[in-house]
């Protein structure tokens, strides 16, 4: 299985160790300063990726990081919090910022609906699963 063909988004790898039935690519958004994108999908095909539509995200990943940094009430650049964006089926997706300040050593989760924020989790209760 090959991941979609993506314009913004270099260097994609399938993630070997991936659980059954799970399938992860990683790769960079492209520029100056990447950022970490993730591939993600659950028993499904590679075609349920919007590559249009993480395309788009991608170009504009600056100003989605900022979005994203805002709807969870951070401040400062939020490129200094190591973000990372991660795509799933569809217009899923989300911002994990893991070193954010915040209650949990593995940092903060803004999710996507498309172009709209539809949770926020400081991943505290990861900790215990």
């Amino acid at each position: 299985m090959n991941p979609p063909d993506l314009t913004l988004v270099t260097g994609l790898e399938r993630f070997p160790d991936a659980p059954e039935g799970v399938v992860c690519w990683s790769g960079r958004v492209s520029g100056t300063s990447p950022v970490p994108v993730h591939l993600i999908l659950q028993d499904q095909p590679v075609a349920s990726l919007d590559a249009g539509f993480i395309d788009a995200v991608c170009a504009d990943a600056g100003r989605w990081l900022r979005v994203a940094a805002d709807a969870a009430g951070l401040e400062g650049d939020p490129a200094s919090w190591d973000p990372e964006i991660n795509f799933r089926a569809g217009r899923e997706w989300a911002v994990r910022f893991t070193e954010a300040p915040g209650r949990s050593e593995l940092g903060i989760m803004v999710v996507f609906t498309g172009e709209c924020v539809t949770a926020i989790d400081d991943l505290e209760e990861w900790e215990d699963a």
